[in-house]
């Protein structure tokens, strides 16, 4: 299993979704969840910006490679 952080945010009234990367376990996605808003958006790592939301999702790591 690994883990993504993908993070979502509404352009006007289209979502922008985008992956911020892959991490080997839970305690590292959130970290680089922690950091991601605290350095883009400029928040404490607790809060999640008005429109946004970055999240850690557990995948299959077939998941992640292209046929």
């Amino acid at each position: 299993m690994k883990w993504v952080l993908v993070v979502i945010s509404f352009v006007g009234y289209e979502p922008y979704t985008f992956n911020a990367g892959v991490f080997d376990d839970m305690y590292e996605c959130f970290y680089a969840r922690e950091y991601f808003i605290e350095t883009e958006f400029e928040l404490d790592y607790l809060n999640n910006p008005i429109n946004s939301q970055a999240i850690c999702v557990r995948v299959e790591e077939d998941m992640l490679t292209s046929p």
